[in-house]
């Protein structure tokens, strides 16, 4: 993301740039999470999919290069619905103990 979408001024300052040891900085830091928000919905939502991955549902491969028969796609579904459920209670959870 720090190669790409930064703004032309960010790419000049110095503050924005990656350091060797991998640490970054706190401005670094708040611009990853405002990233994060935009595309994901929220920051945490990032955490989440680490720590558990994505539902088979959104496996883009999977959908392309399997048949998916009507029981599939229902248990895929019933997964899908299981891990949103959970991602939301993380969510809030999270927030909690923020």
């Amino acid at each position: 993301m720090f190669r790409t979408d930064l703004t032309e001024e960010q790419k000049q300052n110095p503050v924005y740039r990656l350091h060797e040891d991998g640490r970054i900085t706190s401005r670094q830091r708040s611009w990853a999470n405002m990233m994060l928000r935009k595309n994901l919905g929220d920051s945490r939502v990032c955490e989440f999919i680490l720590n558990r991955g994505i539902p088979k549902l959104l496996d883009v491969p999977l959908r392309f290069t399997k048949t998916v028969d009507y029981a599939l796609l229902q248990n895929m579904l019933d997964e899908f619905m299981t891990w949103h459920c959970s991602l939301l209670q993380y969510i809030v959870k999270k927030k909690k103990t923020s």
